[in-house]
């Protein structure tokens, strides 16, 4: 994005769709996925590396959930590096 005040706001906006989506969401598998995400995970801290009881769909989602952050993180920084990539002509 070429003005960096919009970029943050979409992160912003996205980051809130993701922590109310749960909240409004008919769909059950829908739920756990999105507790997977970045924004779930800091918010259940507590239940990292516990039973977790019924809030915890599959074991170690933990793990799971930052695994996979990460590896879009990455994507998304590396087809950016690409999109915006700028050879120093000097």
């Amino acid at each position: 994005m070429r003005n960096s005040y919009i970029g943050l706001l979409v992160v912003v906006g996205i980051n809130g769709v993701m922590f109310v989506l749960p909240f409004f969401s008919p769909l059950v598998m829908l739920n756990y996925v999105l507790a997977s995400s970045p924004v779930w995970l800091v918010l259940t801290r507590a239940l990292w590396f516990t039973d977790g009881g019924a809030n915890v769909l599959w074991p170690y989602f933990e793990i799971w959930g930052v695994g996979v952050s990460f590896v879009v993180l990455v994507l998304v920084a590396v087809l950016g590096g690409r999109r915006f990539y700028q050879v120093d002509l000097a």
